[in-house]
C-alpha cells in the first residue's frame, strides 16, 4: 500500500496488486524488443513459391515449454501434416521423446522437421524471417524474450492467451489460445495454424496483415517506448 506505482507484467498480477489496496498497477512487460532490429514494414508481402506452412518454435524442449502440443496439434489434421514445414530451435532432456512422437505421424517426411539445436542469435532471427509464424506452446512463463523478437522481424505469434504473453500479443499481430486444458489447448493450436493455411496464394491478406501488425506492435513494446514510460510516470509522481 505504500508503493505510488506498481508495474506487473500479467493481467493477473494487476488485479491481484489491485485487490490488495495498490494505488496505481499498470501493465508492463518483462521483456522487449530492440527497436535497432526493427524492419520497414513492406508494402508488398509475397508469400514462398509453396504450398507448405512455415512453422518456427523456439526454446528449452522441457515439460512446461510444451512442444508436445504442437505435434499433437499437427497429429489431429490431415492438411497440417501434408503441408507445415515446422524448425525447432533449441534442446533439452525432451528432445529424443519429441522425436518419436513426429516419426509417428503419418505422410511423415524427415525434412519436415528440422531440429537445429541452440544456434546463436543472429542465427535464430534469420530463420524466425524466413518462417510464415512462430508457435509459441509455453503455458509457464512471464513474457518470454522469444515474442518481442519474433514481432521485430514482422513474424506473427501463435500462444496461449495468458501470462506476459497474453498482453504482448493481440488481434492484429497473432492468435492467442485459452489455457483450459491440455485438450483444448491442441485443439486451439491446431485451429489457429489451420487459419493460416487457409490463406495461401492469390488471397494472402491475412498473412499480410499480421506482418504489418507485428511490426507495429514491436514498436509500441520496445525497451526505448518502456523507458519513455518509465521516465514519464517517475516524473509525475516525484512532480
Amino acid at each position: 500500500n505504500a508503493s505510488s506505482l506498481i508495474y506487473a507484467f500479467s493481467r493477473y498480477d494487476q488485479n491481484i496488486f489491485q485487490a490488495r489496496g495498490a494505488k496505481q498497477v499498470e501493465l508492463m512487460l518483462d521483456a522487449g524488443s530492440q527497436t535497432l532490429n526493427l524492419q520497414v514494414p513492406s508494402t508488398e508481402y509475397r508469400v514462398p513459391n509453396t504450398e507448405s506452412l512455415s512453422i518456427i518454435w523456439v526454446g528449452q524442449i522441457i515439460e512446461r515449454k510444451a512442444l508436445d502440443i504442437l505435434i499433437e496439434a499437427i497429429k489431429g489434421s490431415e492438411p497440417l501434416i501434408k503441408h507445415t514445414r515446422v524448425t525447432i530451435v533449441g534442446g533439452g532432456p525432451l528432445m529424443n521423446q519429441c522425436r518419436r512422437r513426429i516419426s509417428r505421424l503419418s505422410h511423415f517426411q524427415q525434412y519436415d522437421w528440422n531440429f537445429t539445436g541452440q544456434l546463436p542469435h543472429n542465427e535464430v532471427a534469420t530463420l524466425m524471417q524466413k518462417a510464415d509464424v512462430l508457435v509459441h506452446t509455453s503455458y509457464r512463463e512471464a513474457s518470454s524474450n522469444v515474442i518481442p523478437e519474433a514481432l521485430s522481424v514482422g513474424l506473427p505469434v501463435i500462444c496461449h492467451d495468458v501470462s506476459g504473453m497474453s498482453v504482448a500479443i493481440d488481434e492484429t499481430c497473432g492468435i492467442k489460445v485459452p489455457l483450459e486444458s491440455y485438450e483444448q489447448s491442441v485443439e486451439g493450436f491446431r485451429n489457429a495454424l489451420l487459419r493460416f493455411t487457409e490463406y495461401r496464394e492469390p488471397n494472402t491478406e491475412y498473412r499480410a496483415n499480421l506482418k504489418k501488425g507485428a511490426l507495429a506492435r514491436a514498436h509500441t513494446l520496445s525497451w526505448d517506448n518502456m523507458a519513455k514510460q518509465i521516465a514519464e510516470n517517475y516524473s509525475k509522481l516525484v512532480g
